[in-house]
């Protein structure tokens, strides 16, 4: 291995130890599925940028935005956006709290829950998806934006090394 192969894992090594024990970096563009302890431990209560899908799996809707909401993910993994889905059934009290009423139902959180859930208006597929990701990320302040993305890609980086080993 290279030098700067080792200095990226030795970097990622010290960003992952920084981590709380059971909180992932990175999600790889998957949707993580949430329940309401994840949710509060890892989007309300982590350094992290969600956004958050809630959903139910009898909603035509839902099946219909799905591969739309993947996508986006999977487009912005390399900023550091997390995307998770809430089944609305299984979590009726905390869908209730956030006033979910109608689904699918798209609402970003900042890291550390430091500013109000901001909801998206229309669904207009992944492109829609990606634009409102964007629009509320560029609103953290850029030492975050860059914490966020560094995290992000060391991530990749630790992954690829251990892929190599």
């Amino acid at each position: 291995l290279t030098t700067t192969t080792w200095l990226t894992a030795a970097a990622a090594a010290v960003l992952l130890a920084a981590t709380p024990a059971g909180a992932a970096l990175f999600s790889e563009g998957e949707v993580v599925s949430l329940d309401e302890a994840s949710f509060n431990k890892r989007v309300l209560g982590g350094d992290e940028f969600w956004v958050v899908k809630w959903k139910t799996e009898w909603c035509g809707g839902c099946k219909m935005v799905a591969p739309w909401f993947k996508e986006a993910a999977a487009a912005l993994k390399e900023d550091g956006i997390m995307f998770g889905a809430m089944d609305v059934d299984e979590n009726a009290q905390l869908s209730k709290s956030y006033g979910v009423s109608g689904m699918p139902h798209i609402m970003s959180f900042a890291p550390n829950n430091v500013e109000e859930p901001v909801g998206m208006a229309g669904l207009g597929g992944a492109a829609s998806v990606v634009n409102f990701a964007k629009r509320e990320f560029a609103k953290l302040p850029i030492e975050t934006r860059q914490k966020l993305a560094l995290a992000a890609s060391l991530s990749r980086s630790s992954e690829i090394i251990n892929d190599d080993l």
